[in-house]
């Protein structure tokens, strides 16, 4: 009886302090849309080396999300959208607007640091040949 009175209070303690991060949806907002943003970048890589073209990853914000979209001359890829939940993008160096151009080579010309900003800070290094991946400091 004592075993299952302990069981009771430590699943109780748990799903306390778990019921909070399910509470705030911008903790997790920049997570996810750091993963859009990686996943996009890639694809974007992958296409224009796959198809010797030029392809563009483009970055839209509104006040409620951000739209990652991946397209080539003729035709989109992918569009997806990222729930922004009070969070914020800072790319550096800045551009504006936020696209990205891979030419057939898949390279992209400059490295960048997007760093998604809401309860927690998550970067994303984004290097010169294109190639797209999760820091957790300064890019190079």
């Amino acid at each position: 009886m004592v075993e299952l009175v302990m069981v009771l209070v430590i699943l109780g303690i748990l799903s306390a302090g778990a019921m909070s991060l399910f509470a705030s949806r911008n903790a997790y907002s920049s997570f996810l849309a750091k993963d859009q943003f990686i996943s996009a970048a890639i694809l974007a890589e992958q296409a224009a080396l796959a198809g010797g073209q030029s392809v563009t990853f483009t970055i839209t914000e509104s006040a409620a999300e951000w739209t990652f979209t991946v397209a080539t001359a003729t035709d989109t890829l992918l569009s997806r959208k990222a729930e922004r939940a009070g969070g914020s993008l800072t790319i550096t160096p800045a551009i504006s607007p936020l696209v990205f151009n891979y030419n057939s080579n898949g390279n992209i010309g400059s490295s960048y640091q997007a760093v998604f900003s809401s309860a927690n800070n998550y970067t994303v290094c984004l290097s010169e040949t294109g190639y797209a991946y999760d820091s957790t400091g300064v890019c190079p």
